[in-house]
């Protein structure tokens, strides 16, 4: 008998499945890798939802996760205990600065400029970690193996005549910035804090669990009911990244004022 797909699942939710089950067989390989050879193994950079697999799948002691720098969202994963092999190797990734030439010529640059004119280098996506943009600036994260070609290579982003360099600490530029904003919500559920951020309907932000796109300090979230708590980031794919700080009162009504920092 043949094996066929049923026809009420989607085409797209079984090419997605297959990745997953390829992507959990190539991390479980690094691990073996790891713990067989008594050494490190690095993944290039994952995605918010690899990362939160490979905590699924892995203890504490036998990966590390780390995109270049705190709270980036790009992470490559090494698989090794520094404890049991008894020695350390750093993350391969490398600091890039991509500014311009005549920065008062210079176009109104955007993640996704910069991003396109990496790709257009022939740059696959999984060796690119953050960007972060300031003003006419870029802080590129990036496999370290690549840094060198991007150095030598990128010249042009949009009209703008740009180059790189190799910095070796995070400037302050880098940091996450903030905005600040109050909220008056009726309980703490995470759907209802997601609606009232997002300005989404309650269903639509039911939805976005369903559809696995919200991770809580990371991990994906599927439990629209679950209570969010202070320091607890969530990030939604699509919309955006805040984190809950503080409960700030009740209301004469019974609802909760409070606090949350939005990433600019």
């Amino acid at each position: 008998m043949q094996n066929e797909s049923p026809s009420n699942i989607p085409k797209s939710c079984i090419i997605e499945t297959v990745m997953d089950q390829f992507f959990e067989k190539r991390v479980t390989e690094l691990c073996e890798n790891s713990r067989k050879n008594g050494t490190f193994y690095f993944t290039d950079f994952l995605s918010e939802a690899e990362s939160s697999e490979v905590m699924r799948l892995f203890s504490e002691k036998e990966v590390t996760l780390f995109g270049g720098a705190e709270e980036t969202e790009r992470k490559m994963a090494r698989f090794g205990d520094p404890e049991e092999l008894g020695y350390e190797i750093p993350f391969p990734i490398v600091l890039l600065r991509i500014r311009p030439l005549q920065a008062k010529f210079a176009d109104a640059l955007t993640h996704r400029d910069f991003l396109g004119a990496l790709m257009n280098l022939g740059i696959e996506r999984d060796v690119i970690g953050d960007i972060v943009v300031r003003e006419h600036t870029a802080y590129l994260f990036v496999a370290e193996r690549m840094s060198e070609m991007i150095m030598q290579e990128l010249t042009r982003v949009k009209h703008t005549q740009v180059m790189a360099e190799r910095l070796f600490e995070p400037p302050e530029d880098v940091k996450p910035r903030f905005v600040r904003e109050s909220l008056i919500v009726s309980s703490l559920r995470l759907d209802l804090i997601a609606s009232k951020i997002y300005r989404l309907s309650r269903q639509v932000a039911k939805d976005l669990f369903t559809d696995g796109k919200v991770f809580l300090n990371g991990r994906l979230c599927t439990n629209p009911a679950s209570p969010i708590k202070e320091g607890d980031v969530l990030s939604v794919r699509g919309c955006g990244k805040f984190v809950f700080r503080s409960i700030d009162h009740e209301t004469k009504k019974g609802n909760l004022a409070v606090s949350i920092d939005r990433y600019a």
